[in-house]
């Protein structure tokens, strides 16, 4: 932003973007971790944003990636099998196009009893 701005710069009519940090990041916001799909797409200033491939009707969607892996791995940590679910809740701020992540979880885990989808923003941290 700096170079592509250097004219507004020297003229004062543009301020210069400072060198964040992580450690700027986790005092202002108290994230310490971030996990991301797609780190090229995210960090190029021209696009950022994930460039991920289209999925088939046959794969988990993006979303239910994401919660199958933490699933997965919360399920080997407590040793149980996905069968022993009984409940599914699904938390974010935006699912996107998809209308029921939950219930495309709770298929992929082989859970049984129900499933839920809590979102719009601020609900989704209750």
């Amino acid at each position: 932003m700096n170079e592509s701005n250097r004219e507004e710069l020297v003229s004062g009519d543009t301020e210069p973007l400072t060198h964040s940090s992580s450690s700027f990041v986790e005092a202002a916001s108290g994230i310490v971790s971030h996990f991301v799909m797609d780190r090229e797409g995210i960090l190029d200033p021209a696009i950022l944003a994930p460039r991920l491939r289209e999925r088939t009707n046959d794969e988990p969607s993006i979303q239910c990636e994401m919660a199958l892996s933490a699933a997965s791995e919360a399920l080997e940590r407590a040793g149980r099998r996905g069968e022993e679910v009984d409940c599914v809740l699904v938390a974010c701020s935006n699912l996107g196009p998809y209308p029921a992540v939950a219930v495309e979880l709770q298929d992929w885990l082989g859970a049984g009893g129900w499933a839920y989808d809590m979102n719009v923003a601020c609900s989704s941290a209750t």
